[in-house]
């Protein structure tokens, strides 16, 4: 195989403008649609968070007073042993274990099962001690909490928000896509908005319901202020963040040798990726492939706009140098050679592999 020199593919990306108008292609024939809805223990997680680290609002939003309401809380004992428990654990793991959780309040003798502790990466006795305690002190805070007062307080907004949001819901064509591209379907899409958690973020997950697997994604208000209107900036959420349904398990479950063999990449990216909650190769690598869905399915659906935008931002903005090249080596075998996704990400991390050998030379 050639080995294409990182540097100079990055350079030859980028002084080439994408001129592919390629239909939508090896698409998917889901007839699953998206649905939405609140849920109440991800606005509680949300409320958590925010007591601790507060957004600042417009004061006369008509949502800002609501959750004042509740600005004694921060002196709750059992919030405080929230923070000194869990403080260590990354927001994906609280978002998702409360998403899956049964609504609070739970019964006093609730226990989390080794079971779902394993799906999260936790299994020594210590860890399960730790969720549990951490569990319980959830538990407490939300009965001496005015959670249930501002969770009431909130129902229009959340009614407005909703019907917002359900005229940009991402449509059959894009799930289809999705599907196509990578290669796998799920029964249902699952939207999950918040007006507790802060402006900006989002998580995508797989959950297993009686009907089958679920891609969910959650995501806060997408610019300050409660504020929900950037249609174009949903789509290209919901595709980042349904995107890690779909890549998660197979980068983590395909490319774990080629992972370990590219460490080295890491060092230029390190600083960059710390602040933005990346803090070793194994999740950057995810990041780079779920971003390289981001610029494919857009170009894919001829939206080579969107395609280069996010390009751009991502590569040099964010700092995933590493992006120009996987997307280019994507392009070439799941797209043009049509060859299986996971085997496309196995080509393409042999490919970053044999730079980093390159090097070493």
């Amino acid at each position: 195989m050639k080995t294409i020199h990182l540097l100079t593919a990055i350079m030859l990306f980028f002084a080439t403008a994408c001129t592919s108008n390629r239909q939508v292609q090896n698409a998917g024939k889901t007839d699953a649609t998206a649905k939405i809805h609140f849920n109440k223990n991800v606005e509680f997680f949300g409320y958590v968070i925010q007591l601790a680290e507060p957004e600042a609002h417009d004061p006369n939003h008509p949502i800002t007073p609501i959750l004042a309401q509740g600005a004694n809380d921060i002196n709750i004992p059992a919030l405080q042993k929230i923070y000194e428990t869990g403080g260590h654990l990354p927001y994906d793991t609280f978002v998702k274990l409360f998403y899956t959780l049964p609504e609070l309040p739970l019964p006093e003798n609730y226990t989390i099962s080794s079971e779902v502790l394993k799906s999260y990466g936790m299994t020594t006795e210590e860890e399960l001690e730790t969720m549990n305690a951490l569990l319980g002190y959830a538990n407490q805070f939300y009965q001496s909490s005015q959670f249930e007062k501002i969770w009431a307080a909130l129902e229009p907004h959340r009614q407005s928000t909703l019907e917002l949001l359900e005229d940009n819901l991402p449509s059959t064509a894009l799930l289809r896509q999705l599907e196509g591209f990578y290669q796998q379907g799920f029964t249902g899409y699952e939207v999950v908005p918040s007006l507790t958690i802060w402006s900006g973020p989002g998580w995508g997950f797989q959950t297993l319901e009686r009907e089958g697997k679920v891609a969910n994604f959650v995501l806060g208000p997408l610019e300050p202020d409660f504020n929900y209107t950037d249609g174009a900036r949903f789509e290209n959420l919901a595709i980042h963040e349904f995107g890690h349904s779909f890549v998660n398990h197979v980068v983590l479950g395909t490319v774990g040798e080629q992972i370990t063999q590219t460490e080295a990449l890491f060092e230029p990216v390190r600083e960059a990726m710390a602040p933005q909650g990346y803090q070793n190769w194994e999740t950057c690598v995810i990041e780079h492939f779920v971003r390289a869905g981001e610029v494919l399915i857009p170009e894919l659906m001829g939206n080579t706009t969107a395609s280069q935008v996010a390009l751009t931002r991502h590569a040099e903005s964010r700092s995933f140098i590493y992006l120009p090249f996987i997307v280019d080596q994507l392009r070439a075998y799941r797209v043009k050679q049509d060859l299986p996704y996971e085997q496309a990400v196995r080509r393409t991390m042999d490919d970053l592999r044999e730079i980093v050998m390159e090097r070493k030379e």
